[in-house]
């Protein structure tokens, strides 16, 4: 039988548990409703399709009605949570309780590994920082570096995640080298560490306004009124630069320093 643990979409969770009552038990949409105490014949229908919402008081009686043991009804009734929240920070909060909740299953490291990735601003940097030509493996070293924004056991951390993740690899001469290993950013845990992360760099962004010699920054913007059609074309050449400029910068080896450069783009008025 389909586990919740596995699942970070409850309506998906939903539809395989469902068709697996249906297969064994010959459930129908009518007999889980009556199971489950709700009036609506469709409820759960309606509900994996995306036309309905789960309530805190509908949460228990779905998981009565499914059988989760106490367990998988906490973590059910966080997932329902996590999915319908409305604001980043919150969803950021119910992910954490997700974590703990199963945090003995091993095929969800690899994911929880990727959402400390994108989650913290100073892993991207410090996979950057192994490309410098002077680069040191040394905590300390790499703190500085960083400002001392972050601490040598953040360093710490950050080198064994990137590891982990097969972002860095160690030569047979025993340094660290920069490797390219796919991930994910689809899926809504890495989209939510994505979201944290655009908005840790634009704080970065405020910071080096203020505290950035001129010379080591650019940052200027334009207010300009378009069309729907024009808006597409800007957005279709700002996707085309970020690509020169990673083909720019592909082949630096020996590079002096780590960048950081923001686009955005975005409406600051209703559409009619």
């Amino acid at each position: 039988m389909e586990k919740v643990f596995s699942h970070l979409d409850y309506r998906q969770f939903l539809r395989q548990r469902f068709a697996h009552l249906k297969k064994t038990r010959a459930l129908t949409h009518r007999s889980f409703s009556k199971k489950a105490g709700f009036t609506s014949p469709n409820f759960l229908k309606l509900v994996i399709e995306g036309q309905r919402n789960l309530t805190e008081k509908s949460i228990p009686k779905i998981a009565q009605a499914l059988e989760l043991d106490a367990r998988e009804h906490e973590f059910f009734s966080a997932l329902v949570r996590f999915n319908q929240a409305k604001r980043v920070e919150e969803k950021a909060a119910i992910y954490e309780q997700l974590k703990l909740l199963r945090r003995d299953l091993p095929m969800q490291r690899l994911e929880h590994s990727q959402f400390d990735y994108f989650n913290h601003w100073y892993a991207v940097a410090i996979r950057e920082l192994i490309g410098l030509k002077d680069f040191r493996e040394d905590d300390e070293w790499i703190a500085a570096k960083l400002r001392h924004e972050v601490s040598p056991a953040q360093v710490r951390r950050s080198l064994r995640l990137l590891e982990r993740l097969g972002l860095v690899h160690r030569g047979e001469d025993g340094r660290l080298r920069q490797e390219q290993a796919p991930l994910s950013s689809g899926d809504e845990v890495s989209s939510l560490g994505a979201y944290r992360f655009h908005q840790n760099m634009m704080e970065k962004a405020k910071q080096a306004l203020r505290d950035t010699p001129a010379p080591l920054r650019d940052i200027s913007s334009v207010t300009v009124a378009v069309t729907q059609d024009t808006s597409e074309r800007i957005k279709q050449k700002i996707r085309q630069f970020r690509k020169e400029i990673l083909a720019m910068v592909e082949d630096e080896g020996r590079a002096e320093a780590v960048y950081q450069m923001n686009i955005q783009f975005f409406n600051l008025t209703e559409l009619s």
